[in-house]
């Protein structure tokens, strides 16, 4: 019908469920069985323990054919290793992309990641 609806939730990547898995603060918190086609997140790696939870987080709220696009800027290979290596453990296909942006002030690689659902 032409419609798109945008949800925004609480999530907290080392307690996916949620202990207090209803309205935290005035939000809404996820549920264990929801599903999205789409999620987008931005610079989230920055610490090893929250960036090796989020590849879990991301298969559990995937939709079996959606897409997570992730932008982000490399700053910590072992880091960015270590959440490729927990994608793979959680059946998600990663693809990482180097965005070239000559006038870009910042040092550091661009990046681009798109993962999905392996299929069954």
């Amino acid at each position: 019908s032409g419609k798109c609806v945008v949800q925004v939730a609480k999530l907290d990547w080392l307690d996916p469920a949620g202990s207090e898995n209803s309205v935290a603060g005035g939000h809404h918190t996820l549920g264990e069985g929801e599903t999205f086609e789409v999620i987008l997140g931005s610079d989230l790696m920055y610490e090893m323990e929250p960036s090796a939870a989020l590849p879990g987080v991301i298969r559990r709220h995937l939709d079996r054919r959606g897409t997570c696009l992730l932008a982000m800027k490399r700053r910590y290979e072992d880091i960015l290793q270590s959440f490729l290596e927990k994608a793979r453990e959680c059946e998600l296909r990663v693809r990482i992309k180097q965005v070239v942006n000559e006038r870009a002030q910042e040092e550091g690689d661009k990046l681009f990641g798109v993962c999905t659902r392996w299929s069954p």
